[in-house]
């Protein structure tokens, strides 16, 4: 419908005020238009047939029906930020996956009960049920890792920090690193899980978090980069590329797959007799 006004990409990213990336993975089936994103649309190409039109609006509400993400609506924009909804959304869509942690468990490989002191340690206000429905999206956004038939490459890189800093105290922290290492023995063996020494000199860490998502088939890859108060997408090639580099500097400088696991197991059992 675009082609056929003569309108660009850009032409439709202003009318939605987002990114050019969103309206191209809209368009190639990548993600999932918002009812109003859609009626948006209609009236900016100017469609005037109305059987279409409501069968578009439609499809739309339908398939936000059917997002995973719909059934925590009590939660998002209100403990759940806007941008990390994004996110979520676009981490479900990817093809592989790259991520560096600086001072906590990557947010994919948490226990329940880890999640449960971080949404203490961010929400102290909120209610018990509050709580339990935060814990209950971060579960849920897991299933990411064991999607079938085709999970995500995935890749972690967790500075040496976030496994000796005992979060909860060190026998949550012990439970949280024996289930990581149990995990990723066995039914996520796929994924590549490494630890960065605290005493390597790798500038590329700092600076906080970083997470590359690319999709499939697609050249509209992304790159997160999450605050305390908020976050910046990064969606040029050169960014991405920019950011894969330094994901690849850090992934020298860290532990390989098998020492990092070995380096977990010592941790649990200091912490099971400290």
């Amino acid at each position: 419908m675009r082609e056929q006004v003569d309108l660009r990409i850009s032409d439709a990213a202003a009318r939605l005020e987002c990114s050019t990336a969103k309206v191209s993975r809209l368009e190639t089936g990548k993600g999932k238009p918002k009812v109003r994103d859609v009626r948006d649309l209609l009236d900016l190409y100017g469609s005037r047939d109305e059987v279409r039109n409501a069968r578009l609006l439609t499809l739309a509400a339908d398939a936000q029906e059917q997002d995973w993400l719909s059934e925590f609506r009590d939660v998002i924009g209100d403990m759940i930020a806007d941008h990390m909804a994004q996110y979520v959304s676009l981490e479900r869509d990817s093809a592989v996956l790259k991520q560096y942690e600086v001072d906590l468990i990557p947010g994919l490989l948490q226990t329940p009960e880890y999640i449960e002191v971080v949404c203490m340690a961010f929400f102290p206000e909120r209610s018990e049920r509050e709580r339990r429905r935060f814990i209950d999206f971060r579960v849920a956004r897991q299933d990411l890792l064991r999607r079938q038939p085709e999970p995500p490459e995935a890749s972690f890189i967790v500075s040496e920090a976030a496994i000796i800093r005992p979060i909860g105290g060190a026998e949550v922290l012990r439970r949280q690193l024996a289930t990581l290492q149990a995990q990723l023995e066995g039914p996520l063996s796929y994924v590549d899980f490494r630890v960065l020494p605290t005493r390597v000199d790798a500038s590329e860490a700092l600076g906080g978090p970083i997470s590359v998502i690319k999709f499939p088939d697609t050249d509209q890859d992304v790159v997160y980069l999450e605050g305390r108060e908020g976050a910046t997408y990064l969606e040029t090639n050169a960014d991405v590329a920019r950011y894969e580099a330094k994901f690849s500097v850090l992934e020298r400088a860290s532990l390989s797959r098998a020492e990092s696991l070995r380096r977990l197991a010592q941790e649990v059992e200091d912490l099971a007799s400290s």
